[in-house]
């Protein structure tokens, strides 16, 4: 089911991998089918299939990929920067009836500072006109929701997808998870949701 990417983490082989709500899953395979671009944002709590996704959709769609992990990047921007404007520079062979011909995802995105968001306000908009789909995943909760992790210049530009799922959603997502790992007992699942990352490395264990 698993296998190593291009980022050296694991990435889903297809959609029915991924262990998602119906709405949510409705919502994400229509940007499968899409040649939209419009810059989207994947936020909710941390190991809910945010970055796996943001993978998954750029290798299937994207000609070129450039990933940035921004969880180091407060001492080193600027390099940082200037490595996504020369991906974004490079001249594109997007065409509007094909599929997204280049792809930047910038994960942890949450980690940047207010002053370094500022900096993509005016690239997010120029760079989707070239056509790279841009893809931005952020953690949120309770305490700190998309609204006050993201400065509004950027909500604003954004196409905002949550992650999160609510009590109300648990009993569809545990049939999915003990249909996919049947080794799993109906109380770990319950104690492991919605942490998707735990529940893969838990199946580890019963092999």
């Amino acid at each position: 089911m698993y296998e190593q990417d291009l980022w050296g983490g694991s990435v889903m082989n297809k959609f029915d991998d991924f262990i998602f709500t119906k709405a949510l899953s409705n919502q994400l395979e229509w940007w499968l089918k899409t040649t939209t671009i419009s810059p989207l944002c994947f936020y909710g709590n941390p190991g809910n299939g945010k970055t796996s996704f943001a993978k998954f959709i750029s290798q299937t769609k994207g000609d070129s990929v450039l990933y940035e992990d921004c969880n180091e990047v407060k001492s080193s921007f600027k390099q940082m920067f200037d490595r996504i404007s020369s991906f974004a520079r490079t001249i594109s062979l997007f065409e509007e009836d094909k599929a997204w011909s280049k792809v930047l995802v910038l994960d942890e995105f949450h980690n940047l500072t207010e002053l370094q968001m500022n900096y993509f306000k005016v690239p997010f908009e120029e760079w989707s006109d070239l056509g790279i789909q841009i893809i931005v995943c952020c953690n949120t909760g309770r305490r700190l929701p998309i609204e006050s992790t993201l400065i509004p210049a950027l909500i604003s530009r954004l196409e905002l997808i949550s992650f999160d799922t609510d009590i109300n959603d648990r009993s569809e997502l545990t049939t999915k998870v003990l249909s996919k790992f049947p080794q799993l007992d109906k109380h770990t699942v319950h104690r492991l949701l919605p942490d998707y990352r735990k529940i893969v490395k838990s199946t580890k264990l019963y092999r």
